[in-house]
């Protein structure tokens, strides 16, 4: 099972599939992953691709209590404990799913992180929690804060605009799009398609695609590189809106 195809099987139970049959196959799935990521037989790389997949797209209980378990050291990863990445990967989902341990873990992980990226990775995996006033404060910081590192930024919007809390970050989404044109005179040239991806990406279903579409109707005069990064996003908004609703 190559990182492709564990990659399309993500995005199909993710983005393609409503909640309710997503949730009937996350067992099967989580549970496959916990047998590749343990199997011997395979190579790191194989089970690194395993356990990184997992990592993205784990919520059922036996899934989480494994991430759990490597967090506090009582499970190894081949053999050894897992590296700060992976650490700060674990947190970042739990605080997405909405876990009611994830901000004792945040809080714990920022003191046992012992680099020199830790203000940094908790910056990121903050920009996860699902509630309204963190998302208000991150979206105006991401806007008028002059003082915020820019790659912090930039490498928050996907935990931002995170699937799982399409219907939380929607609210964001046409005053997200009102300000590309001052993003891309103001950022540097790699941070528009990354706000645009985020912001678009992190949406499933037609209500979305309608902002998409009433914002391309209002901005006529929108300048032709930023309506085509919109475009292209946007034809995947609607691939995802269609293909959900075909499985409903």
């Amino acid at each position: 099972m190559s990182r492709t195809i564990l990659a399309r099987g993500a995005i199909a139970l993710d983005l393609y599939l409503p909640d309710a049959k997503a949730a009937a196959l996350r067992d099967r799935w989580e549970a496959s992953l916990l047998t590749r990521s343990d199997d011997v037989r395979l190579g790191y790389g194989l089970r690194k691709d395993a356990l990184d997949r997992l990592v993205a797209t784990a919520r059922a209980p036996l899934a989480l209590d494994r991430l759990r378990a490597l967090l506090a050291g009582r499970t190894m990863f081949v053999g050894a404990a897992i590296r700060q990445p992976t650490r700060w990967a674990i947190v970042r989902r739990l605080i997405a799913i909405g876990a009611p341990d994830a901000t004792a873990l945040l809080d714990a992980e920022q003191v046992l992180d012992q680099t020199t990226e830790k203000a940094k990775d908790a910056f990121i995996a903050r920009a996860a929690t699902p509630v309204v006033a963190t998302k208000a404060e991150y979206f105006n910081r991401y806007l008028d804060d002059a003082a915020l590192n820019e790659a912090w930024a930039s490498e928050s919007l996907v935990d931002f605009n995170s699937v799982d809390q399409a219907t939380l970050t929607l609210p964001f989404l046409r005053p997200a799009l009102d300000r590309l044109e001052w993003i891309r005179q103001h950022r540097r040239i790699f941070f528009l398609p990354a706000w645009i991806d985020a912001f678009i990406g992190g949406q499933v279903d037609d209500a979305a695609l309608a902002v998409v579409d009433r914002f391309l109707t209002d901005q006529r005069s929108l300048p032709l590189d930023v309506r085509r990064k919109v475009l292209i996003a946007r034809d995947e908004l609607a691939l995802t809106a269609r293909i959900r609703s075909g499985n409903a």
